[in-house]
């Protein structure tokens, strides 16, 4: 676990390592309540964002292991580093463990059938304590009142948000969506 924290001292700036903590402990925090293994949520979490930052090496073609980018994630850059940080895990921390690949892969878009640990790190991205957007005391709130609910009012609000801004929206986004509906009807 030192290991990975110094690489990620030293590979993300202070706002995103400090945000990457919090996440960690938010992840074990929401594991504990949902009854999910609480290191396997925490390392997820603390890892989830270690591709922030290489974004650019992707794109010049200098990003150091072989990925393959669908054509929306390429056109939807902000959620690239969620696909880069998935493989700087397999390759670098030497993680294999799917669940927690998948969930450092998805944690800006979601997917059709995410797994419980996908959920966890989905929200504790979004309520973790330095996050301050509006109505995030609402989705906190809501973080203990069913996972799958909370995962879902997560969502709705991302999508408002990107729906305000005119931009696109993954359709894994809208396939995470719909699965989550109906997980909670």
């Amino acid at each position: 676990m030192e290991r990975i924290k110094i690489y990620l001292k030293n590979n993300l700036s202070e706002h995103r390592y400090i945000h990457s903590l919090a996440v960690a402990d938010c992840a074990r925090k929401l594991a504990r309540v949902y009854s999910f293994d609480e290191k396997k949520a925490y390392l997820a979490g603390l890892i989830h964002d270690c591709g922030k930052g290489k974004e650019k090496d992707f794109l010049s073609g200098k990003f150091l292991y072989p990925i393959k980018i669908d054509k929306w994630t390429q056109k939807i850059l902000p959620v690239l580093h969620s696909k880069l940080g998935a493989v700087i895990a397999k390759e670098e921390f030497h993680i294999d463990d799917k669940d927690i690949l998948n969930a450092i892969a998805y944690h800006t878009t979601g997917r059709f059938k995410m797994s419980d640990l996908e959920c966890i790190i989905y929200l504790a991205d979004m309520i973790e304590p330095n996050r301050t957007y509006p109505r995030v005391e609402i989705l906190r709130e809501a973080a203990t009142k069913g996972l799958y609910f909370a995962t879902l009012l997560a969502m709705d609000f991302s999508i408002q948000y990107l729906m305000e801004l005119s931009e696109m929206i993954h359709p894994d986004t809208i396939q995470a969506r719909n699965t989550l509906l109906e997980k909670v009807r």
